[in-house]
């Protein structure tokens, strides 16, 4: 009920309506939110990640705390000043502000799969924006294992040197040429 809650609060439709059909119970779930798998009535399938409920106003608040205990670290230590204790936390709080606004992850999205499209191998999959908020990002669903999930007989089965090398190239690509680069490469993505 509160995930119907938010996604009503910032799409302004029912998720019954959105979608024929949504996996109630998440596929995924970390501390800022939770991604549900769903079905579009065209019949794509979608990843549907829907902020927690009050994150922002606890990230703030801690962030807070932060911001006023570095600043005092600054004025009673040496070391706190000589490291700039109070830049790097004024720093992690930007970002971690940014990694709140699923707008922006939508963009991202559009961006890196623009700087990415000459890889064959590669795929970003692109935001549904009519379904995609500052707490709610939609967009297509990647069916795949984790890399480490591949059993060790199927490594010896499979030549991944195109995929490796197109993925280096990507990266290579991704931060000498574009300055944009996807800066969370886990096994899951």
């Amino acid at each position: 009920s509160v995930i119907e809650e938010i996604f009503r609060e910032e799409i302004g439709i029912r998720i019954s309506k959105a979608f024929a059909s949504f996996d109630e119970k998440p596929m995924a779930s970390a501390s800022i939110g939770q991604v549900h798998k769903a079905v579009m009535h065209s019949g794509q399938v979608v990843a549907v990640k829907i902020q927690r409920p009050g994150i922002r106003k606890r990230f703030v608040e801690d962030l807070d705390a932060l911001m006023t205990l570095s600043e005092k670290a600054e004025n009673f230590s040496d070391t706190a000043r000589n490291y700039g204790v109070h830049a790097v936390i004024e720093e992690l709080r930007y970002n971690l502000l940014k990694e709140l606004d699923y707008t922006l992850e939508a963009q991202n999205l559009l961006t890196l799969k623009e700087n990415l499209k000459d890889f064959e191998l590669l795929f970003v999959p692109s935001p549904i924006l009519d379904y995609s908020s500052s707490r709610v990002l939609t967009m297509e669903f990647v069916e795949g294992n984790k890399i480490t999930k591949v059993s060790p007989l199927k490594r010896m089965d499979m030549d991944f040197k195109p995929l490796v090398d197109e993925l280096v190239k990507g990266y290579l690509k991704q931060i000498i040429v574009d300055g944009f680069a996807h800066a969370d490469p886990h096994p899951g993505n």
